[in-house]
């Protein structure tokens, strides 16, 4: 376990100029922030960070799970715990289509998913049930527009430099490098 001591200050960010360090602005809280546990305690370790920050994590999250295994590898994983901050943040950060896309994914689940993994794995079970073809043609279909929409970092970016404030973190947080 290594402590890791940064100071991501309005100055810093704004010297990282157009190539903007997504990495070294979620790596704090990709140490930090609990996926695994309930809402609450997801909400509580993200305590320390803006929602901004939280909603870029977020997004960092869902493209990471979907890029791996689609939709439903996102809800399956405890990683489903984001969906919100992830609608939250394409509509923050003005990425219409995909706040749409994800937005098509949860109304087909009822409009409403569980953050509790176990509630949707009951989900997906029952919509397997349901219609299997039905639900991965569905998830397919948005797994692939995301595919072709994902550059997403472009938005990202001119917001973070527009908003660089939202976006500081100054503290240590606890890695597993060595």
């Amino acid at each position: 376990m290594k402590t890791i001591n940064e100071n991501l200050t309005v100055e810093v960010i704004k010297e990282m100029g157009e190539e903007i360090d997504l990495y070294r602005l979620t790596n704090p809280m990709w140490c930090t922030v609990n996926i695994y546990g309930t809402y609450e305690e997801y909400l509580k370790s993200a305590k320390d960070f803006t929602a901004e920050q939280r909603y870029l994590l977020a997004l960092q999250w869902y493209a990471a799970e979907t890029d791996n295994g689609g939709h439903h590898q996102l809800f399956f994983n405890s990683t489903g715990i984001v969906w919100k901050d992830t609608l939250e943040a394409f509509k923050l950060f003005g990425i219409d289509n995909l706040y749409n896309n994800l937005l098509e994914v949860i109304e087909f689940f009822g409009g409403d998913v569980s953050f509790d993994r176990k509630q949707r794995w009951d989900m997906l079970s029952k919509a397997e049930e349901k219609d299997e073809e039905a639900l991965y043609d569905f998830l397919d279909k948005h797994d692939r527009f995301f595919y072709e929409n994902e550059d997403i970092d472009d938005k990202l970016i001119d917001y973070i430099k527009n908003n660089p404030e939202k976006f500081v973190f100054i503290g240590t947080y606890k890695t597993d490098e060595d």
